[in-house]
């Protein structure tokens, strides 16, 4: 799930996917796409989030337990970058992970730039730097202030000497992206009897009906796509014909078969849950994974379609005892906007490629997901259980998130949409572990804008601003990730909001300014303040809070933002 935004308009419901919050998920791109909030967990986001969306990045999310090999200290800043002590040291390498280990390749400053700002007033000043070795950059002469580090559209507030920018990815560094629309043809055999999608169009997705689905994975290539093959009727076993892929990772690779590059294929089926009844009297249901296949090496070009051919087998099915306090969330809701509804909450299983040891490098898709109707808050427990076809040394990741919107008209063309963000706690899955999952940190408060409180809509010029806030009672936050999502008309799906930028700083901050040119004319925005609870956050490593596995999260709202003259 990403980490935090979601948003749709009005009037179609809310449904779909929801990324993550951070998901966990690789919550990097600097642009992902804010997706709905009530849907099964694919990310990235995102935020991410992701940043990635998606990151994610529903950020997700963001691994405290990324550790970076070659340390931060391992940075030489050369003897003509000035005195040591006003040197910024900044690290920044591709940590790609397969099953042969983790390969680092240092960024390539020429078409990704780091820069340097420190603040004068209210501009960011620029402050050159100059290479320290591969993937190492040595910016002179930095006061000892805090200061702003750019790279794409990411930012890093901070007063540490030494930075590390590095960011984890999943598959192999050499991996090459199609140009072709990506479709594929099924002749899969052994499927669980089919349960098709139900949608009611005045509710959206029914949370009392699941459905089957089938997801199309690779962690060589660090691909996630889901298949949808709508020509399946209710109580089939097999599924035969052309099926879209919906990726959710990037562009789709380029397989090949002499370098051992394989996918599987895993089902996901309708289970009940008889101990969390819906108002109506319903049954809720979730989804987990029942059943896959891995194929066997292949090459694939994307000149013709995928061939996806073989027979799923059963999997063996596994129990998780579920103690979700979603009432202790949704205590909260006036907390991250005063004009803040309660969504639709979901809790899902990730599996953990290659495990975690050396952190979370990427979203591989999802063994379980349960979805609650819109504005329930009621407490679920029971126990769940779920198929794994993955090795026995990965990972498992749990997360639960409780999302929150507030609705809004723009007055410049008067549509009406949601802003959202939410709640999260992640961890990894360890046996015994019976831990309920309550709220592990609290949103910020006092959310200002410029000095004037930002849960209301305004107005504002596109230039420089000053975000502000108060911590969170309780829980010390370890980090903050401010958020700027922009609406996008441009985009395949019709409008939706977009990120715009992140920007993260530690938990001593109270404020961050929003730089010059970040704010474009004639737009539309909102702003989230989340703040984390992080297991292991270090600001030296900033942007590992993309890829943590332990942490909690809460976020503020923004009203919306318009850079459009105001209407006379």
């Amino acid at each position: 799930m990403s980490l935090g935004c979601s948003e749709d308009s009005e009037p179609t419901p809310d449904s779909g996917t929801a990324v993550d919050g951070g998901a966990v998920g690789d919550a990097g791109s600097d642009a992902g796409q804010a997706t709905d909030d009530a849907g099964t967990g694919t990310v990235d986001a995102g935020a991410d989030a992701g940043s990635d969306s998606d990151a994610g990045t529903e950020p997700a999310d963001s691994g405290s337990d990324a550790g970076t090999d070659g340390g931060i200290g391992s940075i030489d800043g050369g003897t003509d970058a000035g005195p040591a002590d006003d040197v910024v040291h900044v690290r920044r390498f591709m940590r790609y992970r397969t099953a042969a280990g983790i390969t680092q390749v240092p960024e390539d400053f020429t078409k990704n730039p780091v820069e340097l700002f420190v603040e004068d007033g209210d501009a960011l000043v620029p402050v050159p730097g100059q290479a320290a070795g591969p993937g190492e950059l040595a910016f002179p002469d930095v006061p000892h202030v805090t200061y702003y580090l750019k790279v794409g559209t990411e930012y890093v507030k901070t007063d540490v000497r030494s930075v590390d920018l590095s960011i984890n990815k999943l598959g192999r560094p050499d991996i090459q992206a199609l140009q072709y629309p990506s479709t594929a043809y099924l002749d899969l055999r052994g499927l669980d009897p089919w349960q098709e999608y139900r949608f009611d169009s005045s509710q959206g997705p029914l949370a009392e009906t699941a459905w089957s689905q089938l997801q199309l994975l690779s962690e060589e290539l660090g691909l996630n796509a889901d298949m949808t093959p709508d020509y399946v009727q209710d109580g089939w076993e097999y599924a035969v014909g052309p099926v879209h892929l919906s990726i959710g990772s990037n562009p789709m690779p380029r397989f090949e078969e002499a370098r051992g590059d394989r996918a599987r294929v895993v089902q996901l089926s309708p289970q009940p849950l008889y101990s969390a009844p819906l108002p109506d009297g319903g049954i809720q249901e979730y989804v987990s994974a029942v059943r896959a296949l891995h194929l066997p090496p292949f090459s694939h070009d994307g000149t013709q379609e995928l061939p996806v051919a073989g027979t799923l087998e059963p999997l063996s099915m596994q129990e998780f005892p579920l103690d979700w306090k979603v009432s202790a969330f949704a205590a909260h809701v006036a907390e991250v906007n005063p004009a803040a509804v309660l969504r639709g909450p979901y809790f899902d299983l990730y599996p953990a490629a290659y495990g975690l040891a050396d952190g979370w490098f990427g979203y591989s898709g999802f063994l379980l997901d349960l979805s609650r109707p819109f504005g329930l808050g009621t407490d679920v427990s029971g126990t769940l259980v779920y198929g794994n076809p993955y090795p026995a040394d990965w990972g498992l990741v749990a997360r639960a998130s409780v999302p929150f919107a507030v609705r809004v008209r723009a007055d410049n063309n008067g549509e009406i949409f949601r802003m959202a963000t939410s709640m999260t706690v992640s961890r990894r899955v360890t046996p015994g572990d019976t831990r309920p999952f309550v709220p592990g940190i609290l949103p910020p408060r006092e959310l200002t804008l410029d000095g004037t409180e930002a849960y209301s809509s305004r107005h504002l010029s596109a230039g420089t601003h000053v975000l502000e806030w108060k911590p969170p009672p309780g829980a010390q936050a370890d980090a903050y990730l401010v958020t700027l999502y922009r609406r996008d008309y441009g985009g395949p799906n019709g409008p939706t909001f977009v990120t715009a930028a992140r920007l993260y700083t530690d938990g001593s901050a109270t404020s961050i300014r929003l730089p010059e040119g970040l704010l474009q004319p004639t737009t539309l925005y909102f702003l989230t303040v989340q703040a984390y609870d992080v297991e292991g956050f270090s600001p030296e490593r900033p942007l590992a809070l993309r890829d943590a596995v332990d942490f909690s999260d809460a976020a503020a709202l923004s009203g919306l933002l318009s850079t459009h003259p105001q209407p006379q």
